[in-house]
């Protein structure tokens, strides 16, 4: 017999995580860092009701070109729900991401794995491309 059974069940993110067998390490009171074995960490940071979700790529100063930036936005349109960013929060040393973020409001367990499997994909999709520029 074959009968499919929904369960739902309150879990936090990290148990969520744990539970579906990612690495997972607090780096802060809302921020995580997610990691699935020879993948690389997602960090996941919570603020205003939202979860935000980065990969850090490496510094733009090592492989910084025109053409790689705009290779790399004309790859947005193949990885939404994820996208290219720039994250300068250290001026010297600006950091090539992959970001996107999901409301916490009637959060379901499926739209978080989603979102971890399309930023593995995107990173996939990323290096691919950044090894053509890295000397």
């Amino acid at each position: 017999m074959k009968v499919n059974i929904k369960q739902y069940k309150d879990l936090n993110i990290k148990e969520l995580l744990m539970y579906q067998n990612f690495q997972v390490e607090e780096l802060g009171q809302d921020i995580l860092k997610v990691a699935r074995t020879d993948e690389q960490p997602i960090f996941i940071s919570y603020r205003d009701n939202n979860l935000y979700f980065q990969v850090d790529l490496g510094s733009l100063n090592e492989v910084k070109s025109q053409e790689l930036l705009t290779e790399l936005l004309d790859i947005n349109t193949e990885i939404v729900p994820i996208s290219f960013g720039i994250d300068s929060t250290e001026t010297e040393n600006p950091r090539l991401v992959l970001v996107t973020s999901l409301l916490t409001v009637d959060l379901s367990d499926e739209e978080v794995l989603m979102v971890i499997d399309a930023m593995e994909l995107a990173t996939d999709k990323a290096e691919e491309v950044l090894t053509k520029y890295i000397k």
